[in-house]
């Protein structure tokens, strides 16, 4: 990824035009009008027109009714008045996560307006001061609004066009891993294959996001917002086949490849990968794409595994060819869909949205709200936190009378996360970009004190930290600290502020690391065991539906009903796997213990991968009358469930049920390898289990 440079210059002309137009026009209000204009840019994720108006018009609004709140507050009440104000408005703004990272993207920039409004004292009466300041800042969020979607739009497409490019490239690496883990003789359960597949689920799901806002934002759908929708689709569906592909590799034998079949493999693989890079720049550029020739099939790869494979190798590599050769179909339309991307005409109304859901079909507000506040919501643990943090910071800030003690407030709510180890990664990047950032605005300050000069260092700071906080936090925090200090000194006509702000930052960031800790803590080690029975019973609602569309009354079940419940085991592992991340940021016990839980991951993985290539198994070979396939699958669902009950009361499993005796009288060679492997690794998940017994418990405590 790139820095986003035209951002960050329009995040500075945003910033410094008010401090500009504002003196000259006998006005005083440019800081707030600047801080308005910088979280609606920071605000504004792309998108379509009209979502992207709602998000800036209600951190605007927002942002100027709890600077009223904080005015009147300060001037009315004191801090027996401000402290719970503070506590209301945090845990409010903590709450907005429940709509997910839009909503984290708003709820953070309307709270530190309510703290800097507590903080600047007013000068006149409290009301007329806090109706000046909530002008201001709806001024400020207008400009930024009519900069961001009028003066100097972003495309409309170009958020979509990067997302679907990017579930390519992501496919295209993970292909490449493949390949490079084919070639080194090395098992495809190793963890870096898992990794570039998670990559590609989480690009997927982006997309499909991005995706929907858009078509929701547009009354009628365009030939290339209908063009793009396709392009994901399509590598949605390419990436299940390279996924299949994998898990049948990793079936064969290596005794039963042969040097000849690998070879020929790697190198198929490599022109896949090649042809995944090139739709990726095709569908990321915004102009006329040359033409991307698919030369790739199956027909190379059957006929020299065939001619190397023995025993059942013979069957798995035909059956890869045949998933190559659909890949190759969706590839060549995928090419001609980029190569058309730029011709543009207006389509019917009622495109299929991603994932079959209806543009309008998001979750009721009320509904929402209700999940974030159930008992055991991460949403309402998290804004509790948040609520009392700022409570705590505010009346310190008071009772110590800590000059330009907000920076402490501001700093610890936004170092504070939901989670332990994810506060910890932030408070190190924050902390380390103040230092910086104080440094370099010590010495700036030092030498610089003409008005403008210094007007100039903050939309350079501004435009940096802007054009990189995609890529770094740490770098964002370098560039934001000496934006602010000489703003707040040009605005106050003081000095020697850089280091109040590091002091107020190391604070802050303190306080933060304390209130992970010792306020509703909840080790990641009491949430890992819920996120594998998720996507333990995610696999067996996907091997559910997997089975049905195997037999004849199956047979006409769609792909939609498939597609749903592949996306739901995905995003469950996706989970999975990052608690077990945090999770190791936390961890403090014995190495030996995270053994059974990495084992579950690596099982887990292989066992969607197997349910995914059982789905594909019937391009192949038609199944017939298979009996036993239900036989298989209420054996394996079985076994799923209760390992999943397991895990969440933290006991041990029931024992294996008996290995159902499978024949081979009228059923399709490659379906009934795909039904061993399945019972293989439920056998493997059930020794996995068994081994985390209460290791999790023991560990926690260490």
């Amino acid at each position: 990824m790139r820095p986003a440079y035209a951002a960050g210059v329009r995040g500075a002309l945003a910033v410094v035009a008010p401090l500009i137009v504002l003196p000259l026009l006998g006005l005083q209000g440019g800081l707030w009008m600047s801080i308005a204009a910088l979280h609606g840019v920071l605000s504004d994720r792309g998108g379509a027109y009209r979502t992207r108006a709602i998000t800036l018009a209600s951190v605007a609004s927002a942002s100027a009714l709890v600077s009223i709140v904080a005015t009147l507050g300060q001037g009315w009440g004191g801090l027996a008045l401000v402290a719970p104000i503070a506590f209301v408005v945090a845990a409010g703004s903590g709450l907005t996560r429940a709509w997910g990272p839009s909503g984290a993207t708003a709820g953070m920039p309307v709270l530190i307006t309510f703290l800097v409004a507590l903080a600047v004292p007013f000068t006149g009466s409290p009301t007329g001061e806090a109706v000046e300041r909530a002008a201001f800042i709806l001024a400020g969020g207008g400009w930024a609004m009519l900069l961001t979607l009028s003066l100097w739009p972003l495309s409309p497409y170009r958020p979509v066009r990067q997302v679907v490019a990017l579930c390519y490239r992501e496919l295209a690496e993970y292909i490449a891993e493949i390949r490079r883990q084919i070639a080194a003789g090395r098992s495809l359960g190793a963890y870096g294959l898992a990794g570039h597949a998670a990559a590609v689920r989480r690009a997927v799901e982006r997309a499909r996001e991005v995706l929907a806002g858009t078509r929701r934002g547009r009354p009628n759908e365009t030939k290339r917002g209908a063009r793009l929708l396709e392009l994901y689709e399509i590598a949605d569906r390419c990436f299940v086949h390279a996924v299949a592909i994998a898990d049948a590799v990793e079936t064969v034998a290596p005794s039963d490849r042969g040097a000849a079949a690998e070879e020929a493999l790697t190198a198929l693989l490599a022109q896949v990968a090649a042809t995944m890079r090139a739709l990726a720049d095709a569908v990321e550029t915004e102009q006329a794409a040359k033409p991307i020739p698919v030369a790739w099939n199956g027909d190379a790869l059957r006929s020299t595994l065939q001619a190397h494979a023995t025993g059942l190798g013979g069957v798995h590599f035909a059956h890869m060819g045949v998933l190559v050769d659909r890949m190759a179909k969706l590839a060549d339309t995928a090419a001609a869909i980029a190569a058309g991307l730029e011709t543009e005409w207006q389509v019917t109304r009622g495109v299929v949205e991603p994932g079959g859901e209806r543009g309008d079909g998001a979750p009721a507000v009320l509904v929402t709200l209700r999940a974030a506040l159930a008992p055991g919501s991460l949403v309402r643990r998290y804004s509790f936190q948040l609520g009392l943090v700022t409570m705590i910071a505010v009346v310190i800030t008071a009772l110590f009378k800590l000059p330009y003690g907000h920076w402490m407030t501001i700093t610890a709510v936004i170092v504070l996360q939901p989670y332990t180890g994810a506060t910890t990664n932030r408070a190190i990047q924050r902390i380390l970009g103040a230092v910086l950032g104080g440094a370099l605005a010590a010495g700036l300050s030092a030498v610089f004190h003409d008005p403008m000069a210094i007007v100039a260092l903050v939309a350079i700071f501004v435009a940096l930290c802007v054009a990189l906080l995609p890529l770094s936090y740490a770098a964002f925090s370098a560039f934001i600290t000496p934006a602010f200090v000489l703003l707040v000194e040009v605005e106050e006509g003081s000095g020697g502020l850089a280091w109040l702000r590091v002091v107020n930052t190391l604070l802050g960031g303190a306080l933060a690391l304390a209130a992970a800790r010792l306020i509703w803590p909840q080790p990641e080690w009491s949430r890992f065991p819920f996120h594998l029975a998720t996507v333990l019973r995610a696999s067996r609602e996907y091997l559910e539906v997997v089975t049905h569309a195997l037999t004849p009354a199956g047979e006409a079940t769609g792909p939609q009903l498939m597609r749903e419940a592949r996306r739901k085991i995905g995003l469950a592992a996706i989970n999975a796997e990052e608690s077990f991340q945090r999770l190791l940021g936390e961890y403090r016990g014995p190495a030996a213990d995270l053994e059974p839980a990495m084992a579950l991951l690596g099982y887990i993985r292989r066992f969607g991968n197997s349910v995914a290539a059982l789905a594909l198994a019937r391009h192949s070979e038609e199944p017939g009358q298979d009996l036993e396939m239900g036989v298989v699958a209420g054996m394996v669902g079985g076994v799923l469930e209760e390992l999943a009950d397991a895990l969440v009361e933290g006991r041990a499993p029931a024992d294996l049920p008996e290995r159902p005796e499978l024949s081979d009288a009228g059923v399709a060679p490659l379906l009934r390898a795909r039904q061993e492997r399945l019972v293989e690794q439920v056998e493997g998940l059930h020794h996995a289990v068994a081994r985390w017994g209460g290791v999790g418990v023991r560990a926690g405590e260490g």
